[in-house]
């Protein structure tokens, strides 16, 4: 198994990378679309969502093939797995950008950003609220049982929200340039692909403490 540190200067080197190639798109504003960081169909989101997919599968090996080293029940693991494997799904598809559309053709009546955007993040705020509340015993369980895992998995849900909500809104209120603008995208995205990177290294961790024990 790759060590840790050397796993960790692997994926962030990898999403410095996309970040430098990114700038570098910008300023020539010639380069193929595949490098830039912005929507899906590029490096960037396809790097992002098979990091989230890795993580999720790393989640579901522990009650696969380690259950006795579970501290907390079968639940936990699979939320997590599968929330994972939804987000990976959406960095890729940009699923949650669909629901903005559909909020607005159909008039659901979702609150937005500016009346014009960001629906999805009140529906993912509302499900995360209310599977916190249904889990938070077994979260802080776990986290108590491996406390090295759940700060990397914390922080690295802390960096990516930084980037995938806060820098995103901030961008519907014009902050960072604007919407979509190479500063908010740069910021947003930049954040989103170390967050993704740490929370991986949280989930390898975690499975590979218990495997081992």
């Amino acid at each position: 198994m790759v060590p840790l540190a050397r796993l960790t200067t692997i994926l962030i080197a990898i999403d410095l990378a996309l970040v430098a190639l990114y700038v570098v798109h910008v300023f020539l504003g010639s380069w193929p679309g595949l490098l830039s960081l912005d929507g899906e169909g590029n490096f960037g989101a396809w790097w992002g969502g098979a990091k989230l997919f890795l993580a999720a599968a790393a989640v579901a090996i522990v009650p696969l093939f380690a259950p006795e080293r579970m501290a907390v029940g079968i639940t936990l693991y699979l939320v997590l797995a599968i929330g994972l494997a939804f987000l990976s799904a959406d960095e890729i598809l940009m699923l949650h950008e669909r629901i903005t559309s559909w909020n607005k053709a159909n008039g659901i009546g979702l609150p937005m950003f500016r009346g014009t955007n960001g629906a999805w993040v009140f529906v993912y705020l509302t499900l995360f609220a209310i599977l916190f509340l249904a889990l938070y015993r077994s979260i802080f369980i776990a986290a108590k049982a491996d406390i090295k895992s759940a700060a990397l998995v914390g922080a690295g849900f802390a960096v990516l929200i930084s980037g995938g909500v806060i820098a995103e809104v901030l961008g519907y209120y014009g902050f960072l340039g604007g919407m979509s603008s190479p500063p908010q995208v740069l910021v947003e995205e930049g954040l989103e692909l170390v967050g993704v990177s740490i929370l991986l290294l949280g989930c390898i961790h975690h499975a590979g403490l218990s495997l081992r024990s």
